[in-house]
């Protein structure tokens, strides 16, 4: 029995090239999640980094697609871009299996047949799926295709308004309560984050962005929605970068400089020297904790950040900021974080912050 929660990371990388900004000389800290991220981010050619998350089998994810960078592309793609493999038990036991830690081995031996039915079956996002019968069932199959078609952004508008969004938010799904979310990966916290601030329905939470995004973001280029409408990404092309053909080989060399830990954030940056981290990609863990928690990881933060080093940050519901008694310490950039909120293709979260600490 595995405990992989996430089965792809649904924080927008493009979101975060933009606010971390990789340079050659920095050192990153992130959350694991499923790894793609990660992946994403070593792309950059950052020096060192960090991957953390207190799920193991989360970092035995990663493992596996840091080992997997090994394999010709094509075996790489159907593992983790189509989430399937037919040979996988014969590829595992001659070629990834000997590339794992002993964890890793040992919890890969009982759980490589995920990949004979569905790496994108597993997991809280596998929920999905029944979200996605639901919607083709109101849209039709036929108009979610043609949405991810459309090169004029006028003519993907008019779509969006005429086609799906009566059909998406009539008036049963509009009363959809936000709790259900919970079905989805979210975190209790974040729905009584949601509550507090009167988000009551997910009509609160997602009308509105996504009417935002899907007349103003060109759909062609967004997997994230692809993905959750038709169930697979569009192209190899059109899909999380480290699963693009033209970056693979550069994936493999820059593998090394991961570094993953199975540990809770707090304890990890406690853990490092002072002022070593130039940047920090910490998705919404922060909403997670309760307050006392979320004071230690800001502290956290704070003591292992260089001065001028930037945090880029996630949440669920709006407006979640460090406490009071820190914002002298983490400067927000409101501007950007408002505008990169808007056009995070995902829509998953209703916040988007870059700060840079100041000490």
């Amino acid at each position: 029995m595995h405990h992989i929660k996430f089965n792809q990371t649904w924080e927008d990388f493009d979101v975060d090239k933009r606010i971390l900004d990789l340079k050659r000389d920095d050192t990153l800290v992130c959350v694991t999640s499923a790894g793609c991220n990660v992946l994403n981010a070593s792309l950059q050619g950052p020096k060192k980094i960090y991957s953390i998350d207190a799920n193991p089998d989360q970092n035995h994810l990663l493992q596996l697609k840091i080992a997997a960078t090994t394999l010709p592309f094509s075996d790489f793609w159907q593992l983790f871009g189509e989430g399937r493999h037919q040979n996988v038990l014969a590829i595992y036991d001659a070629h990834l299996r000997k590339n794992l830690p002993n964890n890793s081995q040992a919890f890969w031996d009982k759980n490589i047949y995920i990949f004979k039915n569905n790496l994108f079956g597993e997991g809280k996002l596998s929920s999905l799926r029944y979200l996605r019968a639901c919607i083709k069932i109101l849209c039709g199959e036929e108009n979610l295709i043609k949405f991810f078609t459309f090169h004029d952004l006028g003519d993907q508008a008019k779509f969006y308004t005429q086609t799906l969004e009566p059909k998406l938010w009539n008036w049963c799904t509009k009363y959809i309560p936000t709790f259900t979310m919970l079905f989805y990966g979210a975190h209790l916290r974040q729905i009584w984050n949601c509550y507090k601030r009167g988000l009551w329905y997910l009509k609160d939470l997602y009308q509105a962005p996504q009417k935002f995004a899907f007349e103003n973001i060109p759909m062609r280029q967004n997997y994230f929605w692809h993905y959750i409408f038709l169930g697979y990404y569009q192209t190899p092309e059109n899909c999380p970068e480290y699963l693009r053909e033209s970056n693979y080989s550069q994936l493999a060399k820059n593998a090394s400089t991961i570094e993953i830990q199975d540990t809770d954030m707090v304890q990890f940056l406690c853990s490092l020297d002072e002022s070593s981290i130039d940047k920090f990609s910490l998705s919404d863990i922060v909403e997670f904790g309760n307050p006392a928690y979320q004071n230690e990881l800001w502290e956290a933060v704070l003591r292992a950040a260089k001065p001028g080093a930037i945090i880029s940050y996630r949440s669920f519901a709006p407006e979640v900021f460090p406490p009071e008694f820190f914002q002298n310490n983490f400067i927000l950039s409101k501007s950007i974080s408002e505008e990169l909120t808007k056009i995070e293709k995902s829509i998953s979260y209703l916040g988007v912050y870059k700060f840079t600490v100041n000490k």
